[in-house]
């Protein structure tokens, strides 16, 4: 994964959600992080999904963040999910807005990560490194926009462009989604997806 990359979450969302004031669901959901590296989705003693280090017995999930290509997805290994609807292969990529269904879970888990903020200033290992959109070199006091999903740094805003030059100027602006990874341009901190209530 990225440095500073999103963090992969499950969103629990439950299947019957408590009697209340007429909303359908809690908001926020709780949230479950996964950890880098293998860990067992499994139910505790009421039947919430949690998430451990240490392998339990039958009937547990082993979850693990892999990349795929350039894209991070979380590896599912384990039978009897249901993935978006449907019966899921003992091992399953998921992405972000992914829906899973355990048996005897009475929760909806939803895919999403927490992203971190994404405009800031150029980072050291960046500096004199090309922007992959104006080909300027990344110079120390630019601003840059850093994906998410890849990790990719673009120019935001640069001494230059403020002052009125075109090159090193900001390339975020020209873009509808991420130029290596095409996932789209989230700049405030939060999670990617929560489901509509």
């Amino acid at each position: 994964m990225p440095p500073d990359a999103a963090s992969f979450y499950l969103l629990l969302d439950p299947l019957c959600p408590p009697a209340g004031d007429g909303a359908t669901r809690r908001v926020p959901m709780d949230a479950l992080e996964v950890p880098e590296g293998v860990s067992f989705l499994t139910l505790d003693t009421g039947g919430r999904p949690t998430l451990d280090e240490d392998a339990p017995g039958k009937g547990a999930f082993a979850i693990e963040p892999v990349m795929d290509g350039a894209a991070p997805r979380l590896l599912l290994v384990g039978p009897g999910a249901v993935v978006n609807g449907q019966p899921a292969p003992r091992l399953a990529l998921l992405d972000v807005r992914d829906q899973v269904a355990l048996d005897a879970c009475p929760y909806l888990l939803h895919v999403t990560r927490l992203h971190p903020p994404s405009v800031g200033p150029v980072p050291p290992a960046l500096v004199g490194r090309k922007c992959p959109i104006c080909r300027a070199p990344f110079q120390a006091g630019d601003s840059v926009y850093t994906c998410w999903a890849c990790g990719t740094s673009v120019h935001h805003s640069s001494p230059a462009s403020e002052g009125g030059a075109e090159e090193g100027g900001g390339c975020f602006e020209s873009l509808k989604a991420c130029p290596a990874c095409g996932h789209e341009l989230i700049v405030d901190e939060g999670f990617t997806y929560v489901p509509e209530a």
